[in-house]
């Protein structure tokens, strides 16, 4: 219920739309990046079940350097531990298509495990070959992802993906669809994103879970504000396993921009982006 309360008081002080189409819709993480990718932090910063949807690599325009920090607690089961991480993406928008390559460097203070200091890569492409349609592939170490967005520019957005994982550390690869919807304003965006996981052979009976995040953001100027509420499905389907809700603020332009999160990706997530 607060909530919605906030949404609505929100859009009611908003005032008339701010921005003219610029690509400042997708500066902010919403959801899980399903219908609106975060094109400031497309492959190092996500939530979900999946990662944010590679078509986002299409909303740059020119040049893009993107540095990240994440401080976080590890949700493994490995007794509370934190960690830190530490990203970086380079990024290129050519008008209608764009590319992301990126590095990431993850770090568990418990010195128990061998995940210290693990490094990856990642790239992302995205284009528009129609202008109803949006499509992008993406490469990580472990992960392939296959994203699309239908009325990539529009008020009304639908996104598209389907991921596969292959890390080791797991009984048998992980394959995720993710289906959302973005409504879209100069001033503030509506997200609903769901993503479904299957274990190729799954022995635990976990298979099939459901996440689903709720997003909206509000902008004005070189400001911007985003709450999500997140809700995981129980085993049996029948009931919601756990909730959580993060934030995030974000101010800049579209030479700059910095933005800040809450309990998205770890208990603090930063990213500073500067376009060229």
């Amino acid at each position: 219920m607060k909530f919605l309360i906030l949404i609505t008081f929100t859009l009611i002080i908003g005032g008339p739309a701010t921005f003219a189409k610029s690509g400042m819709t997708n500066v902010m993480s919403i959801g899980q990046g399903v219908s609106s990718p975060n094109m400031h932090a497309n492959i190092n910063l996500s939530s979900g079940f999946t990662l944010q949807n590679p078509v986002g690599a299409y909303y740059q325009q020119g040049a893009r350097f993107s540095a990240q920090y994440i401080d976080g607690d590890i949700v493994n089961g490995s007794g509370g531990d934190s960690y830190n991480a530490i990203g970086l993406e380079l990024g290129y928008g050519g008008g209608s298509w764009g590319v992301t390559a990126s590095a990431y460097d993850y770090d568990d203070e418990n010195d128990a495990t061998d995940d210290d200091e693990d490094l990856s890569a990642g790239l992302y492409f995205g284009m528009k070959p129609l202008d109803s349609l949006g499509f992008g592939i993406g490469f990580l170490e472990d992960h392939t992802i296959l994203g699309f967005i239908f009325n990539p520019d529009g008020m009304h957005r639908i996104g598209l993906s389907y991921s596969v994982d292959t890390s080791s550390s797991i009984i048998s690869d992980v394959n995720t669809i993710a289906l959302g919807y973005s409504y879209v304003e100069n001033s503030f965006t509506l997200t609903a994103d769901a993503s479904k996981r299957t274990w190729a052979e799954a022995t635990n009976g976990q298979d099939d879970p459901l996440f689903l995040t709720l997003g909206f953001m509000f902008r004005a100027d070189m400001f911007q504000f985003v709450i999500n509420h997140e809700m995981v499905q129980s085993d049996d389907g029948d009931s919601i396993a756990s909730e959580e809700t993060w934030y995030g603020v974000g101010f800049g332009k579209e030479s700059w921009h910095v933005g800040i999160y809450s309990e998205y990706n770890g208990e603090l997530a930063v990213n500073a982006s500067f376009m060229f």
